[in-house]
């Protein structure tokens, strides 16, 4: 399992024995569920008919148990690796089910319980997982987008995209911060919480 504090320098960089480690113009695809699931595909060839990479942010259905939440999702997982199709999922979500691809116990063994990760699989390494593990109140990392075998593979900062969204979407006025976070925090989470607390209490 690979994990980094920056990109790997390329497709070559990832561990072959398994663990956490251009295209035409993108569609973006919004699938209407209980909660908005919203996921970036990445195509290339005349029209855009082959699907590369999917980027998609899980929402808290995707992390809880049964037919209409979890287990679609996972069902998908796997559909777009036999498809050839490149994942990186974003988990955001505090509560519920280890629900990336990379394997739980691989995951737990490896990576020191972070509240947040990005995951990336790659269709032709399939045993192969690039995990980047975030710590709340940590900036999110730069990621290595995987495309088709020698294109080029951008970079994409996700922190500043965050940040965007973040501005975009008015949460600064939309979220109660004197409310006791849903779940709640440890000690040591709400000591690495409290300068972001603090700062918006105050508003």
């Amino acid at each position: 399992m690979q994990r980094s504090e920056t990109p790997p320098n390329g497709p070559d960089q990832m561990s072959s024995d398994g663990g956490v480690a251009v295209a035409t113009e993108p569609v973006v695809l919004v699938a209407d569920d209980e909660f908005r699931q919203k996921y970036l595909e990445i195509r290339t060839d005349p029209g855009g008919s082959r699907l590369v990479t999917v980027i998609e942010v899980l929402n808290p259905s995707n992390k809880k148990p049964g037919e209409h939440n979890r287990d679609p999702y996972v069902r998908k997982q796997r559909e777009l690796l036999a498809q050839q199709v490149h994942r990186v999922e974003i988990d955001l979500v505090r509560d519920g089910m280890h629900s990336t691809i990379v394997p739980e116990s691989l995951f737990r063994a490896q990576v020191d319980h972070p509240e947040y990760h990005i995951c990336v699989s790659r269709f032709d390494r399939p045993r192969d997982y690039h995990v980047d593990p975030i710590r709340l109140g940590e900036q999110m990392p730069a990621i290595r987008i995987p495309l088709l075998p020698g294109a080029r593979e951008p970079v994409v900062d996700f922190q500043p995209l965050l940040e965007r969204c973040y501005e975009a979407g008015r949460y600064a006025l939309r979220v109660d911060y004197s409310r006791p976070p849903i779940p709640p925090l440890t000690p040591e989470q709400a000591a690495r919480a409290e300068p972001f607390l603090r700062q918006h209490k105050s508003r």
